[in-house]
């Protein structure tokens, strides 16, 4: 297999099918694994190619085994179909074909399988309608969006959780949603998180839930936050919560909806909602166990975060007024945590300093905190890789920023500028004398 497969990497993707379509075929219908697994990755290879997805629309037999192979014992190998289904629906005479009368048969095959099985098929048709509006008509049209939507509603938790997955990944594109909202489905999933509350079994759901109004969120926060209010108020109650898997979905959904301009003023709006957010957040940030502390600054980077172009008045005020509310001090905290010997911990707080280096008050508010200079400067302070890159990334911030020249005054400018250009891992050159020692 290895010689045949160096062989084949140097022929054309159209040459693959035009004169081994057929052996490509019977080499999918092999009992043996390895053969199977082989012809369609070559399969995968065509499909990424646009000419040879023409030559794919002259052998339908071909594309009719790929389609099969989705559900194959092995699941490297339907892994292997459903990516190189995928890459074939990118094309537009590639999505037309998966949508031909004899493969639309063959999946409907498989969606009588096993949950498996079904969930393969349906990751591959959730992909295919992210495309664009006319892609998911096609999905729809076919009644497979709506065999995913009933799922929703099924016993069994494990196939509501996959579903859940699934439609969210349908929602964070426009068409998906209004596809999704005109049937329901949005108004639906509210009601049922706001049974999670009161109901042991539902609260199973949170993760999926929390998934896909994160998602819908991040595309229409100022939509989710006010027209279907249950969202933002059980965000509150799950950073509130003592159970740490609620509380990191809800910490990290909240920085999802943030890291969004948009997401910023819709959060702004549930002021009161907000603060006691930022609170817990800081709360997190000191007290949590690691991978809750971790979660929480990887949030606060992303409420922080804003790029050159919308660093207006409005949101340059609103971000230092988030920083400050975070708990007392919060530059100091941040100081000390990333002089911590834990290289997480280090990582995520310079990571949220170097945020902060992004914008005119927090500029200030490192120029004037005593010792920074000199602990940002100082490159014995890194001992591993990536505390060295972050800690650059605090200096690039200051360095590329238009404002920093000004507040930190060119000496010290020109310093951090020293430094930039110097790069991430520069190491100060040791000079040594050799000197000639004689006995006496």
């Amino acid at each position: 297999m290895d010689i045949l497969q160096r062989m084949l990497q140097w022929l054309p993707t159209v040459t693959i099918v035009q004169q081994f379509g057929k052996d490509l075929q019977k080499a999918m219908l092999h009992e043996h694994s390895t053969v199977r697994d082989f012809s369609v990755q070559q399969m995968s290879r065509c499909c990424a190619d646009h000419n040879a997805v023409i030559e794919i629309k002259n052998k339908p037999d071909l594309l009719l085994q790929t389609t099969h192979l989705l559900g194959d014992a092995q699941m490297a190998i339907a892994t292997t179909a459903r990516k190189a289904l995928a890459k074939l629906a990118t094309h537009d005479q590639g999505c037309s074909l998966l949508f031909t009368p004899s493969i639309i048969k063959e999946l409907e095959s498989l969606l009588k399988q096993a949950d498996t099985i079904r969930f393969r098929v349906f990751e591959l048709l959730v992909g295919v309608a992210s495309h664009n509006a006319n892609s998911l008509e096609q999905v729809v049209n076919y009644g497979f969006l709506h065999q995913l939507i009933g799922d929703v509603e099924s016993r069994d938790l494990l196939i509501q959780l996959n579903a859940l997955d699934l439609l969210s990944d349908v929602a964070i594109t426009e068409h998906g949603l209004l596809f999704l909202e005109k049937n329901g489905l949005v108004g639906n999933l509210e009601k049922k998180l706001a049974e999670t509350v009161n109901d042991a079994a539902s609260r199973l759901l949170v993760p999926g839930l929390f998934k896909f109004f994160g998602n819908v969120s991040y595309l229409h926060p100022r939509k989710i936050c006010s027209q279907y209010d249950t969202f933002p108020k059980l965000l509150l109650a799950n950073l509130e919560s003592e159970d740490s898997v609620l509380k990191g979905i809800a910490v990290d959904t909240l920085g999802v909806i943030g890291s969004t301009d948009d997401g910023k003023l819709a959060l702004a709006q549930q002021e009161e909602l907000m603060l006691k957010s930022l609170m817990i957040l800081g709360s997190t940030i000191k007290n949590s166990p690691t991978d809750l502390r971790l979660r929480a600054l990887h949030s606060t980077s992303s409420l922080l975060t804003l790029q050159k172009s919308s660093q207006t008045t409005e949101l340059l005020s609103l971000t230092e007024y988030w920083f400050q509310h975070l708990f007392p001090d919060p530059l100091e905290v941040l100081l000390k945590i990333s002089k911590q010997p834990f290289k997480d911990l280090h990582c995520g707080s310079l990571a949220v300093i170097s945020k902060i280096a992004e914008h005119s008050w927090g500029q200030r508010a490192l120029k004037s905190h005593p010792g920074f200079l000199e602990y940002v400067l100082d490159r014995s302070t890194e001992n591993c890789s990536e505390g060295k890159q972050t800690k650059y990334e605090v200096i690039t911030s200051l360095v590329e920023s238009l404002t920093a020249e000004e507040i930190f005054g060119r000496p010290d400018f020109m310093r951090l500028r020293a430094y930039y250009i110097e790069g991430p891992c520069y190491v100060v050159a040791q000079h040594s004398v050799a000197m000639e020692g004689g006995s006496t």
